[in-house]
Order: structure tokens, then C-alpha cells, then sequence
């Protein structure tokens, strides 16, 4: 037993000294392959490597475990177990299906094979054996490169957080990411990138002039900065005249007529008409028992003003897409989750963008293009075959003249796209508004890592994507929350639903007081924050356990040369 946990040690510090190698690597890497691709690929070639030059790892080397028969099977084996399979799982962005691998097959197989055998899983399938050495093995100048190493980046990391904590005056900074990035590959996109770059609303104008659908992609839902965006390509007359016709995901279908009426009526004053915008977005939510974002009721309240000062040809019309719960019909918690969970969300959006659109074109008097907002995996293309998106459906039942383009955000697990890198390439280019080409932009061939489940194709951005929208850094995505009468005769109700679905009434009580305090509340989105948070941490849990084993074996090193002596 005592020999098997060494064993794991000896693995782990291997790993370990990959990572070191990996951080370094990540200043001058390529901007296209994953970082956990790249880290399997290094776990790769160091095995290989080591196997050829020492016939076993460093840290077999240093703990004085020798492979007695040398045999390339042993290595073979273990670097399929340990690099090369989760490098293919990791190429093709499953994030989830390297978790899997490891705590599912990975770490009980071995640990039941181990307490059986007492041997490792890839020693055991190369049929291999491994004996410690009873001498010390040489190996001093190995030795003094990995110290060297892990100081190098040791300083390498403090003096980057140390930079971040001057600038930022926060421990866990919400500009920059901890993580590597890779300075010739960052300074080279930027240089393309102010070859290439459009101003937004101009792009999407363009985009237009030789399609009749554009969909945009949205980011999270609670950002409120992109409908800002939004509101510049919408509400001005270029748009109305060319365009005139927007669909949402947000809002139920079925509540069209009402929000029709909504949109033809003149209210004798401002505050019926917040009135009337409050009951519109608090009811047209989904399966949520109230829609508290103030996104979507500033962009509605604002489209109603500029609305009222056109003719009726030049109106914007706006159509809702979605389902909602039936909330006469939803009893219990189990109801609301089938109704959330069962109904083909995506087929169902598309069916009702399809239907009215063409309607719109059949109207010879009307004006026959469209622009779609979609949030996140709802506006891919192409990326989960298992489960089409509303795009997909819009692409295959308008092959041609279809656009659409991701407005920059996040990941779909949360974290920055590229893990940072184009956030740190549009703080270099200086400009927090742009938009790209994905074909004639290098940005276009970076491979998507927006989705990185299992069954989510390996593809590029511009396979997924005609092109993309820069707007605003992380660092400014804002959440706000609340809007005035949101809860103007509507706290019974929300108290009613919520109860069924099963929050906690506490919980509910103290946003109602909240909310009556206070019309809304704005703070920063977390996203880079958290990122740092959870990477810092793992960078520090490597980094102390890779310096035990070191003064433990620098300690052991020292106590056999006096025993010699």
C-alpha cells in the first residue's frame, strides 16, 4: 500500500512539473488549441521524452523508481491513460468529458486495480514492473533545473498578481486574467484586429445590405451593457426604414397581441406608460415567476417612445418568440419543471420566428428582413447536431442570405472566452466597441470554446459564426435588477409562484423589501474574478505541493550523503 501511494505521489509531482512547463509555455503558445489541450499535449511530450532520455520520468529519476526490463510499453501505456487520451477529449472542448474520464473511470478503476494488484493501471496493462532503487541515483543537475523552474515561475506569477494588485488595488482583479497570455500571439490578433475592425452599428448595417436575416448572439442574460448596444442598431431611422422588424427571445408568442396593443397605444402620461412596460416585462419571463432584469424594460420603454414619434410606415415592429409557463395550470414544482424542461424550446422559437416572418413577406407592402436576438446557444450554428438550435432551424429553412454574429462574452460554464485572450487582445487594441469578420479576421480561426460539452462539434468561429461584435470588456458588463412598478400590484402573485417552484420565502420576502427600497440595483459581473479566484487557488495548491516533495527529497538527499560520509 505504502509502495502504490508513492506511486501516485511520484504521478502527481510529474503532473505537477508538466503544469510549471505548461505556464511558461502559455507566454509564447498559440492562440488556437485549449489550454487543458495544450497541458495534456506537454504531459505528452514529457513523458516521451523523459522515457527516451532517463527511461522513466524525472520524478521516477529523483524518488529512485527504476523500470527494470525498460520496456517502451510501460510508457506507452501510461501516456495514452494520461496524456493522450484526455488531449483528444480536451482537443475537442469536453470539458465535462475530461471530468468524467477522471472521476469516473480514471481515478476508481485505478484505485481498484491498485489495491488489487498493487500496481498502477498502465503498469498492469503493459505488463511492466517498477522496483526502488537501494542506492541513490544521480541526478543532481535534473534536480537543480526543476527548482529552478518552479522558482522561475514562482516569480513569474507573483510579480504578474503584484502588477494586477498595483492596477487594480484588489487582490482578485476583474480586468485582466491570472492566466498566461501569450504576448507575440496577443500583440499580432491586435494588429489584425485594427486592420479589420468595423464600428458595430455600421457592421450590422452592412451585413443587411446582402442578407435578410441577422441573428445576434447574446450574452448571459443578467448583462445589461449589450441591449445599451442593441438599442444603437435598432432605434435609429436607418434601421427602421431598412430594416423595421426585431425578434426576441425574450417575451411569450402567445402575448403578441398584447404587446401589440401595447405598442399602438398613447399614454395620457410617463408614468402609465412605466405602468403598462412593467406588467409587459414582468409577465413575459418564461418559466421565471417574475422577470426582474431592466434590460429588456428599458429597451421595450425606449422603443415605445421612439415608436410614437414616427408614421406607421416607419414604426419598428417587435415580436416575441418564446414559450411561458401556464401559470393557471402549474400546481406543484413537478408541473413547472416539466413544463421547463419538457417542450423542444428551440424548434418551438424558430416555428413562431418562421411563421410571422413569412407573413411579413407575403405583406407586399411590408418590409421583408430581420433582425433576431437570441441569447447564447440558441443563436449557434452548426455546433450541437444532437440538439438544433433556433439558428439552425432559421438556416435550414433560409439557406441562403442568413447572417449571424456573437456579441463578446463568456463561456457557457462562465468563463472568459479563450481564457482571456481576446479580452487581453481589445485591452491592447484600446477600443471597447468594434466588430469583425470572421473570415477576413484571425480571430475567425481560433476554435469555438463557447460550448464545451460532449457532442459540441470542434469547430472554428467562423464556421460558427459570420463574424463578431466587440462590446464593452468583462471588467464593465453590469447586472441590474429591478425597474419601476415592477411589483406594483403584483406581490401576491409573485409570492403564489414562487411558492410553487419551491424558493425560499425568506429568500422572496427580502427581494420584495429590497425592491421596495430601492428601484434598482447595479453591481459588476464577476466573471474574470471568479476565473482568477478558482485559478489562483489551483495555481497555489500545485505550487506547495510540488515544493514539499522538493525540500522532502532535497532533505533525504542531504540526510544519504552524510550517511555515506
Amino acid at each position: 500500500m505504502k509502495k502504490l501511494f508513492l506511486r501516485i505521489n511520484t504521478l502527481l509531482c510529474d503532473l505537477c512539473l508538466s503544469y510549471l512547463i505548461l505556464y511558461l509555455f502559455l507566454y509564447v503558445k498559440p492562440s488556437g488549441l485549449p489550454i487543458l489541450s495544450s497541458y495534456f499535449l506537454i504531459v505528452t511530450v514529457y513523458y516521451l521524452t523523459t522515457y527516451f532520455v532517463f527511461r522513466r520520468s524525472l520524478f521516477q529519476l529523483f524518488f529512485r523508481w527504476n523500470i527494470p526490463h525498460r520496456t517502451l510499453a510501460y510508457t506507452i501505456v501510461k501516456v495514452l491513460f494520461i496524456g493522450i487520451m484526455p488531449f483528444i477529449l480536451t482537443y475537442f472542448h469536453s470539458v465535462s468529458g475530461i471530468l468524467l474520464y477522471t472521476l469516473i473511470l480514471m481515478i476508481p478503476v485505478s484505485i481498484i486495480v491498485g489495491l488489487i494488484t498493487k500496481k498502477p493501471l498502465w503498469q498492469l496493462l503493459a505488463r511492466s514492473t517498477m522496483e526502488k532503487e537501494k542506492e541513490i541515483t544521480p541526478g543532481r543537475p535534473y534536480f537543480v533545473g526543476v527548482i529552478i523552474l518552479s522558482i522561475v515561475v514562482l516569480l513569474a506569477s507573483s510579480i504578474k498578481e503584484y502588477c494586477f494588485l498595483q492596477e487594480e488595488k484588489t487582490l482578485f482583479s476583474n480586468a485582466r486574467v491570472s492566466i498566461p497570455v501569450s504576448l507575440p500571439v496577443k500583440y499580432k490578433y491586435a494588429k489584425n484586429i485594427r486592420e479589420h475592425k468595423q464600428d458595430p452599428v455600421e457592421y450590422v448595417m452592412q451585413l443587411f445590405e446582402e442578407n435578410d436575416r441577422v441573428i445576434l448572439c447574446e450574452r448571459v442574460h443578467p448583462d445589461y451593457t449589450q441591449w445599451q448596444l442593441f438599442s444603437q442598431i435598432i432605434l435609429n431611422d436607418t434601421f427602421a426604414v431598412k430594416v423595421g422588424n426585431v425578434f426576441t427571445e425574450f417575451g411569450n408568442a402567445d402575448n403578441q397581441q398584447v404587446l401589440d396593443d401595447y405598442m399602438r397605444t398613447r399614454f395620457d402620461s410617463m408614468e402609465d406608460l412605466k405602468k403598462a412596460t412593467a406588467r409587459i416585462v414582468r409577465e413575459n419571463g418564461g418559466h421565471w415567476p417574475l422577470w426582474n432584469n431592466k434590460k429588456k424594460y428599458d429597451f421595450i420603454l425606449n422603443l415605445h417612445e421612439y415608436n410614437a414619434r414616427q408614421d406607421s410606415a416607419h414604426k419598428i415592429n417587435l415580436f416575441f418568440t418564446d414559450m411561458s409557463a401556464d401559470w393557471q395550470h402549474i400546481t406543484n414544482r413537478e408541473q413547472w419543471r416539466s413544463a421547463f424542461y419538457g417542450p423542444n424550446r428551440d424548434s418551438i422559437m424558430a416555428a413562431n420566428i418562421i411563421t410571422q416572418y413569412n407573413e411579413l413577406r407575403n405583406n407586399h407592402a411590408g418590409r421583408k428582413k430581420m433582425l433576431v436576438i437570441m441569447n447564447t446557444r440558441h443563436a449557434f450554428k452548426g455546433v450541437m447536431p444532437w440538439d438544433p438550435s433556433t439558428t439552425d432551424y432559421l438556416f435550414k429553412a433560409f439557406p441562403a442570405k442568413t447572417a449571424n454574429v456573437l456579441v463578446n462574452g463568456c463561456t457557457q460554464i462562465i468563463t472568459p472566452i479563450k481564457s482571456g485572450l481576446w479580452d487581453e487582445i481589445a485591452l491592447t487594441v484600446g477600443d471597447t466597441a468594434w466588430a469583425v469578420n470572421f473570415n477576413e479576421c484571425i480571430l475567425g480561426n481560433d476554435f469555438f470554446d463557447i460550448f464545451p460539452f460532449p457532442g459540441s462539434k470542434n469547430r472554428k468561429y467562423k464556421e460558427v459564426f459570420n463574424g463578431m461584435i466587440y462590446y464593452q470588456h468583462p471588467k464593465d458588463f453590469r447586472i441590474v435588477d429591478g425597474y419601476e412598478y415592477m411589483l406594483d400590484d403584483f406581490k401576491d402573485t409573485y409570492l403564489h409562484r414562487s411558492a410553487i417552484i419551491g424558493e425560499e420565502e425568506h429568500n422572496i420576502l427580502q427581494r420584495i423589501a429590497n425592491y421596495e427600497k430601492k428601484i434598482s440595483y447595479e453591481q459588476k459581473f464577476p466573471l474574470i474574478k471568479l476565473f482568477n479566484l478558482c485559478f489562483l487557488c489551483l495555481h497555489g495548491l500545485i505550487m506547495c505541493f510540488l515544493w514539499v516533495n522538493l525540500i522532502i527529497l532535497f532533505i533525504r538527499r542531504r540526510k544519504t550523503s552524510v550517511i555515506e560520509k
